[in-house]
């Protein structure tokens, strides 16, 4: 058979029918948290993958600042954590300046710091290589850069991820020579109000996360803006689950009571508070190790038994009456294991509160709310090629789409129990709309083992 001869230019078409059988797999384990450090912008969304990576925009412990608390946490448990991070900062945040004299005493240059916090940032200035220029020699972490032949006219060019170069109002002669000195007068805005929280909180409408949380905070209006937001969260954003801390040293009874008052359609209340094996002394909300934790389980697994990691101690020691309130609280405490001496988490229940009229309980377990999240995120990114679509066939063809991504669910990666095979009808007062009903049946986790062991007291067999 003679191969097709391309004599001339052309463009060939070839039509081939829409891939509708895609089947996504979502990982729930971003991160998103706000919280006050000592370096870094502020107010911007900033997203890392190790806490090393984090550490370089924000600094690390500095104490009072409750951000770099729950972001160890996190990465105790998940050293690959996909994590973002809002600084926020008090109305007293200000950057650290320098002013620089000419010979004759009179203000030369300015060098600011371009972030409000305390980092320690030293300038020198010395003669430049080129006559009637200057050398700026800045230092900070243990790094020192150079810019050489600067007049007043060409410091914009100076481009310092730590400082801001600009001439002094009537500034006219160059800066004089002085050996390292350090920027003062940054503020690390450390004194928040719940306000600075709770707009740190709602930076995140427009940013794809999972859980949520406000570093080492407990008051009730942060605890509300984050159950807000687990509640009004959407699936294009992703379905946001929060985490919150109970105050710090608030006894077992005290807090039975106050989660009278609180509920929600996600959320996980986290005690008791604790201390670091690297950080002795400082106490520190469990908020970060719970994230963490979650970030790096799958969606259907149970809290129930994850170990803590990188704890020294406990602030309370919970007993086992503790425990069985605090779970009928919807309250998750860590506690110690006698048996392996490993912090571990004793259940896996979220704030949701079951209405009177339903007799089960199931949206009670953290995992089940997370698997049909899940499985709602992987449904609404997969059906998307339906959009505007005119076939007469659409409803049988979304069925047939999310059947098999469940029968996947199911029978390929054991992420639920079961299902019912999936309706898909047109709205018949408007056309335009597709309605399916999709029923699961989730995985159910095993919180709670009970041996009975009886003496038997039958005939031996031979």
């Amino acid at each position: 058979m003679q191969e097709p001869q391309y004599v001339v230019p052309r463009i060939d078409i070839i039509e081939e029918p829409q891939n509708t059988n895609q089947q996504p797999n979502v990982n729930l384990g971003r991160i998103g948290f706000v919280g006050t450090f000592s370096w870094g912008p502020v107010g911007v969304p900033i997203r890392g993958y190790s806490e090393t990576m984090l550490e370089q925009t924000f600094q690390g412990y500095t104490a009072g600042l409750t951000g770099w608390l729950s972001l160890h946490g996190i990465y105790k448990q998940n050293s690959n954590a996909d994590v973002t991070v809002i600084r926020v900062a008090g109305a007293s945040a200000k950057a650290a300046t320098l002013t620089c004299n000419d010979s004759t005493s009179k203000p030369s240059v300015i060098v600011t710091a371009n972030y409000p916090g305390t980092k320690p940032i030293s300038v020198s200035w010395q003669a430049g290589t080129a006559s009637n220029t200057v050398k700026l020699i800045v230092i900070a972490d243990n790094t020192s850069r150079t810019y050489d032949n600067l007049t007043l006219t060409n410091l914009n060019t100076v481009i310092d991820p730590n400082v801001n170069v600009t001439a002094a109002t009537g500034a006219g002669a160059l800066p004089a020579p002085i050996s390292s000195t350090s920027l003062a007068g940054g503020d690390n805005g450390a004194t928040t109000q719940d306000s600075d929280y709770v707009n740190g909180l709602n930076a995140f409408a427009n940013v794809p996360i999972h859980i949520i949380l406000a570093a080492q905070q407990s008051s009730p209006t942060v605890q509300a803006a984050l159950l807000a937001i687990g509640a009004n969260t959407n699936v294009a954003n992703g379905l946001c689950f929060p985490i919150l801390n109970m105050p710090n040293n608030q006894s077992a009874a005290i807090t039975e009571t106050a989660m009278a008052t609180l509920q929600g359609l996600r959320g996980i209340m986290s005690s008791p508070w604790g201390a670091y094996d690297d950080l002795p002394g400082v106490t520190a909300a469990s908020d970060g190790c719970f994230a963490g934790i979650l970030s790096n389980i799958a969606a259907y697994e149970s809290l129930s038994g994850q170990v803590v990691k990188g704890l020294s101690s406990l602030q309370i020691s919970y007993t086992d009456d503790d425990v069985y309130a605090l779970t009928e609280a919807r309250v998750c405490p860590i506690t110690i294991d006698p048996l392996s001496g490993n912090f571990v988490i004793r259940n896996g229940v979220n704030m949701f509160v079951m209405p009177t009229n339903v007799k089960s309980d199931d949206w009670s377990q953290v995992n089940v709310r997370r698997e049909f999240d899940k499985l709602e995120t992987e449904i609404y990114i997969g059906t998307q090629w339906a959009k505007s679509n005119t076939n007469p066939n659409l409803p049988k063809q979304l069925s047939t789409w999310i059947d098999e991504h469940l029968r996947k669910a199911k029978v390929d990666n054991g992420e639920i129990t079961d299902y019912q095979p999936t309706t898909a009808n047109r709205d018949t007062s408007n056309q335009r709309r597709v309605i399916t009903a999709i029923s699961v049946q989730p995985l159910f986790a095993a919180d709670f083992i009970d041996n009975y062991i009886a003496q038997w007291s039958g005939a031996i067999s031979k």
